[in-house]
C-alpha cells in the first residue's frame, strides 16, 4: 500500500501511516491513498468507494470544523487490515472535539445546502469509534467490510450544449469541494443568462462529495426563485447512492437518461 502524493510510511504489508497539513487540496490525495489501500484487500467497487467518500467527509470535518479552517493542522491517517478483510482507517487530529458518531444530524427533510457530511459518515461505514485521549487529540476510527459493488481535475471538466430550448450541462470527472465552485458558477451562469429550462446530465460524474450536493442545491433553489425548471439525468451507481442516502431525491426531478429530461418539458 502507498501513494506518490503523500509522505507515506509503509509499516508493513497490512498498515501504513502518514500525516499531513489540514489544508482541503489534500483530500485528492487521500482519497487515492484509501483507495489503494482498499484495493489491495480486495474490497469491491462499492465499499471502495463507500469508505473513500466516508473518510474525505471526515477529513474535509476536521478541516472545517476542528480545525475552523485553518491549513496550519497537523492530521495523522492510520490503515490497517483488521485481520478479517475489512479496511480500518483511523484518523487523528488535535482540533476541536466532535464525535461524528453521536453528534446529533441535521433533519434530511428540509432543502439544505450543508450538514449532509455526517450523514454519509455514518450510513457508509460499518462501523465507527471515537475517543478524545488525554493528550488532547481526537481519534475517529471507521471500519469498512467488503461489499458488492470509482479521474479527477482540479478544474471541473462540462460541456453545454442546447437541445429543443432546453440547455443541457454535463459536467465530467468527479466533484468535490476543491472544484464545486465551477459547477456552481456554470449554473447560476445559465440562470442569469434567463435560461428557462435547464438540465443537469451527471452521466460522466463518478463521485460527488457533500459539498457538491450543496451546489446542486444552491442551484435548484435559485432555479426555483427564478421559476426556473430545474431536472437531473443521468445518475450513475454510486452518485445515485449518494442522492438516496440524503434524501435529496425526493426534492429533484430525476430522470433516467437526458432524452426523458428533455421531453418532459414537453409536458409541463
Amino acid at each position: 500500500m502507498g501513494s506518490s502524493r503523500l509522505p507515506v510510511t509503509v509499516v508493513s504489508d497490512e498498515e501504513l501511516n502518514l500525516t499531513f497539513h489540514s489544508g482541503l487540496e489534500i483530500l485528492r490525495s487521500v482519497r487515492g491513498v484509501v483507495k489503494t489501500a482498499a484495493q489491495k484487500l480486495g474490497l469491491s467497487e462499492e465499499a471502495i468507494y463507500d469508505i473513500q467518500l466516508a473518510v474525505h467527509e471526515a477529513v474535509a470535518n476536521i478541516i472545517e470544523h476542528g480545525y475552523a479552517g485553518a491549513s496550519d493542522g497537523l492530521i495523522e491517517m492510520h490503515l490497517r487490515d483488521d485481520g478479517d478483510g475489512a479496511l480500518v482507517v483511523e484518523l487523528c487530529d488535535s482540533g476541536m472535539a466532535c464525535d461524528v458518531k453521536n453528534i446529533r444530524l441535521r433533519s434530511l427533510d428540509e432543502l439544505q445546502e450543508s450538514g449532509m457530511g455526517l450523514h454519509i459518515i455514518n450510513n457508509l461505514v460499518d462501523d465507527i469509534e471515537y475517543k478524545r485521549t488525554p493528550d488532547g487529540k481526537n481519534h475517529l476510527i471507521l471500519t469498512k467490510k467488503n461489499g458488492n459493488w470509482i479521474k479527477r481535475e482540479d478544474t471541473m471538466e462540462h460541456t453545454a450544449l442546447q437541445q429543443d430550448g432546453v440547455v443541457v450541462l454535463t459536467p465530467a470527472g468527479e466533484l468535490d469541494v476543491n472544484n464545486v465552485d465551477s459547477l456552481r458558477d456554470l449554473i447560476e451562469g445559465e440562470i442569469a443568462k434567463g435560461t428557462r429550462k435547464l438540465v443537469v446530465d451527471l452521466a460522466d460524474v463518478s463521485y460527488m462529495d457533500s459539498a457538491a450536493l450543496g451546489t446542486l442545491v444552491s442551484g435548484l433553489k435559485k432555479a426555483r426563485q427564478k421559476n426556473v425548471q430545474f431536472k437531473v439525468a443521468n445518475l450513475q451507481d454510486p452518485v445515485e447512492r449518494i442522492f438516496n442516502l440524503t434524501r435529496l431525491s425526493k426534492f429533484f426531478e430525476i430522470y433516467d437518461s437526458t432524452e426523458e429530461a428533455v421531453n418532459s418539458f414537453q409536458h409541463r
